[in-house]
């Protein structure tokens, strides 16, 4: 990656990986509050396929992957693609075979 893509250590993935993204992890729902079914809401109950398209470094040393996936509302009538940096323990590499996970 160039240097205005990101930090000056950030690595492109080429040709990028596909990945699981943890979405109950990433969107974790607080235990205390009381949450009612919303047809047009965003789901985050589930895993969900996704793209992994660069590495950056955190301020911390852990890694972050530059993570492309759909966010569908549960009613399935509204999508929206997504972007974004995931820390490296809420995505996993996805079998390109089937029968793999």
């Amino acid at each position: 990656m160039r240097s205005t893509e990101g930090p000056p250590d950030a690595r492109e993935v080429d040709p990028p990986q596909h990945v699981w993204v943890d979405l109950p992890r990433l969107f974790p729902m607080a235990r205390t509050h009381l949450y009612r079914h919303t047809p047009v809401g965003l789901d985050t109950r589930y895993e969900v396929a996704g793209l992994l398209i660069g590495w950056v470094r955190a301020e911390d040393g852990a890694w972050l992957g530059l993570v492309r996936y759909q966010l569908l509302t549960a009613d399935r009538q509204w999508q929206t693609t997504v972007t974004h940096y995931v820390p490296e323990h809420l995505f996993r590499l996805r079998a390109r075979r089937r029968g793999m996970r």
